[in-house]
């Protein structure tokens, strides 16, 4: 382990033997509900709180912003002051009065042995996160989401009363499956969620087109295909669902969906070693122009640029929304606009 990592893994277990002095500090105002800080977001100054603080495991969730999703204090400590996590990960343990592993050999005997017990505890705390989450995905993997998927109806079988999000999307339902809505009534949008040929996890959509995962399944690096990938002829790779059957439908191909931005560049690099340097891959980004930062362009191009992909982006006329980003968005505007068009305007990088 790098000496980086250790002083970044030592700093979030010190900032957690006092943690509402330094989440007080880093967002003001706030207050502490059960084991939470509750508090406005400094960064965007927020007239509302929204930044949840976990006071035991120093996570933190911003309800607001898809942005602002935190591991540890570092994490959210590097964010405010506009540093990289090792400087902040410093800054913390100078003012905790601590010293880095690095630097323990210089200091004196009681720093020196306070330095390697929390480092011992750190690297505890961690071992023991990995273990727990590697258990929970795997009883995600063998007994949710196998009964769920089984359970439910596939929903080409129900042509005559298409789910509302596919309604919504003008996509046809591909691989899904339904399953009665868990409240409200109707039914739920089943996606599946694979590595390679294994089915770890599902993406659920219910009748309003609220998305979310099974709880501890296994997310990061893996996709929803659509389409036989193989490795002759084009893999796209792009963020939402509807987007990827937007592609697919209008393209061909086969696309893998890696159903939200930050895990654009994780699937391209696995399906790049998958299939070899010789597989056209494209990847196809959202393009997020109405939003002060443009996430899904420079996360797509980073995807690209990681693996030597293409890259597009949907190319919107002068007369669309700035609200509009990606692929399906186009294709719905443009059927607005023109009945019956099945083509989709493309922008190349």
């Amino acid at each position: 382990m790098s000496q980086k990592i250790q002083t970044i893994r030592l700093a979030a277990t010190v900032a957690l033997t006092q943690p509402l002095a330094l989440v007080e500090e880093l967002h003001p105002g706030g207050k502490v509900r059960k084991s939470e800080y509750v508090t406005c977001n400094s960064l965007r100054g927020d007239a509302k709180p929204s930044l949840h603080i976990n006071l035991i495991t120093g996570k933190a969730n911003d309800v607001a912003s898809q942005d602002h999703h935190y591991g540890d204090l570092v994490a959210i400590a590097a964010d405010v002051w506009g540093v990289n996590q090792y400087r902040a990960a410093r800054m913390i343990l100078e003012r905790f009065g601590y010293v880095e592993p690095g630097q323990a050999a210089g200091a004196d005997p009681a720093q020196r042995e306070r330095a390697a017990r929390l480092q011992a505890k750190a690297q505890r705390r961690i071992e023991n996160e990995n273990r727990q989450k590697q258990e929970r995905e795997e009883h995600v993997r063998r007994a949710i989401v196998p009964k769920l998927w089984h359970t439910a109806v596939p929903e080409a079988r129900q042509s005559r009363e298409p789910h509302p999000y596919l309604q919504k999307k003008n996509v046809e339902g591909h691989n899904t499956r339904r399953v009665p809505a868990r409240q409200g009534g109707g039914f739920d949008l089943l996606i599946p969620v694979c590595d390679g040929g294994t089915l770890l996890n599902l993406q659920i959509i219910n009748p309003k087109g609220y998305k979310r995962f099974i709880k501890g399944g296994r997310v990061s690096g893996c996709y929803a295909p659509i389409g036989a990938l193989s490795e002759s002829g084009t893999v796209y790779i792009c963020e939402g669902w509807a987007t990827g059957a937007t592609l697919l439908e209008c393209y061909g191909g086969a696309v893998a969906c890696a159903l939200f931005a930050a895990n654009l560049e994780p699937v391209a690099r696995k399906l790049r070693e998958r299939y070899g340097p010789e597989q056209h891959i494209v990847i196809a980004g959202d393009d997020d122009r109405g939003k002060r930062t443009n996430a899904g362009r420079e996360a797509a191009t980073r995807a690209a640029e990681a693996i030597d992909a293409d890259l597009i982006f949907p190319d919107f006329p002068a007369s669309a929304p700035e609200s509009l980003s990606d692929f399906n968005d186009l294709h719905v505007f443009q059927l607005g606009l023109r009945p019956g068009s099945e083509c989709l305007e493309v922008a190349h990088a």
